[in-house]
């Protein structure tokens, strides 16, 4: 069974909204909904770009900060190693 095309027949949508007399008050809100929805989007899209950016300065600090911590570590480490060999070499002189 085959379905026939039903031709197009009346007037448009347009042309029924405009013999509402609320062709322009449609016209508005669908044009204001329709930018309200590509604003949200484009606001949502540079939100989305803000936090990845956050995150990866976040990261970096991080990364900075234990390299810090290494750094001092080291440096204790040795600071501590010179102090045991001081007392060593004292030990061997007395």
């Amino acid at each position: 069974m085959t379905k026939k095309k039903i031709p197009h027949e009346g007037s448009s949508f347009d042309d029924f909204l405009r013999e509402d007399g609320i062709y322009e008050e449609v016209t508005a809100k669908a044009t204001k909904r329709v930018i309200a929805w590509k604003i949200s989007k484009e606001m949502t899209k540079r939100n989305e770009t803000l936090l990845d950016s956050l995150i990866t300065d976040i990261k970096e600090l991080e990364h900075e900060r234990h390299q810090a911590l290494l750094e001092t570590g080291k440096k204790a480490t040795a600071a501590i190693e010179d102090f045991l060999n001081g007392q060593r070499q004292e030990k061997v002189l007395q």
